[in-house]
């Protein structure tokens, strides 16, 4: 299953194999990795949701497909699969992310910490702050239980 959670705190949510991804063409040169739910009568598109995935150009493009790769691995086979790619997690389980993990993960994203454009990280460091203090996260227990009586359990007890 795939959950979207939207920013009215609805959860939409629909099976792997009814989703249909690709990537398309956002503006000035930048790609994003979408989803589309389709109806019935698989023309029809009934949502469309977003990926945390952008990329500028061609090479931006074809990070955003390196990045795919790794979503359907997890979904058919499951989180071991791709355990040894992952460098980073949040550590959200149980508490909201800390501002100095923030700083790391944009330092990890740029390559260095001594990268110039860490520097937009302090101008917008204030508004991240408040965000990471006052934000909601989704109630996945919720999420995770409706799953179960959907019969679909990849993952959550891993």
């Amino acid at each position: 299953m795939v959950h979207v959670f939207r920013q009215d705190g609805t959860v939409l949510s629909a099976k792997w194999d009814k989703v249909f991804f690709t990537q398309i063409p956002v503006t000035y040169g930048m790609w994003d990795t979408v989803g589309h739910i389709l109806d019935e009568d698989g023309v029809t598109v009934r949502e469309t949701f977003g990926l945390p995935t952008c990329g500028l150009g061609r090479e931006g493009r074809e990070v955003g497909k390196g990045y795919w790769d790794f979503i359907p691995r997890y979904m058919e086979e499951g989180p071991a699969s791709v355990v040894d790619v992952i460098s980073g997690c949040l550590p959200i389980k149980d508490k909201k992310e800390t501002l100095a993990f923030s700083f790391k993960r944009i330092a990890a994203a740029l390559g260095s910490y001594l990268n110039p454009f860490i520097l937009v990280f302090y101008i917008f460091y204030p508004g991240r702050a408040r965000l990471v203090r006052i934000g909601k996260y989704p109630d996945r227990d919720a999420v995770r239980a409706a799953d179960r009586e959907r019969g679909s359990n990849l993952g959550w007890d891993d």
